[in-house]
């Protein structure tokens, strides 16, 4: 090759390879620095809120934590391991936790099987809020004693799909 045309060559080579040594030097954070950026973060609870999206079902013991978060719940399947409170009707008990919770309703649309106050169970189902009885009566196709309900209108309840005694 001549000097003439190494010349005129050389400097087509200059720009790729300062290009290659520059690609190392980008002004972007790497993962490490961009958690710098962001802040630690904790990760959500079950049942809470993230980005306006349910982030899932809870599954575990009816306290005073779960029945202060209630809100966070609604609409969401629910599992909880609780104490038969009180038996109202075939369809429908309460349940209690430790003694700072107050007491839940658990309504459903079968009859649930033969409890004692005091008795473990396990209840699944949705949570909803608003007990309205006509309501609740004309969706589950069930009469209720609409008297025993005038205490739980327009709370906060359990819609149930099981009631079981583990």
């Amino acid at each position: 090759m001549s000097n003439r045309i190494r010349r005129k060559l050389a400097p087509l080579l200059v720009v790729p390879v300062a290009m290659i040594g520059l690609a190392g030097c980008s002004s972007e954070p790497e993962a490490a620095d961009l958690q710098e950026i962001i802040g630690e973060t904790e990760p959500n609870a079950p049942g809470q809120v993230a980005n306006g999206a349910d982030v899932g079902p809870f599954s575990g013991v009816f306290d005073a934590d779960f029945r202060g978060d209630i809100p966070s719940y609604l609409g969401s399947e629910v599992t909880l391991s609780a104490e038969v409170g009180e038996i109202l009707t075939a369809e429908a008990l309460t349940i209690v936790g430790d003694d700072e919770a107050a007491p839940l309703l658990v309504v459903t649309g079968s009859e649930v099987p033969e409890l004692e106050t005091g008795q473990t169970v396990e209840v699944d189902g949705l949570v909803r809020e608003g007990f309205d009885v006509l309501a609740f009566e004309e969706a589950s196709g069930v009469d209720l004693e609409d008297e025993v309900f005038l205490d739980w209108e327009g709370e906060y309840y359990i819609d149930a799909t099981a009631v079981t005694a583990p």
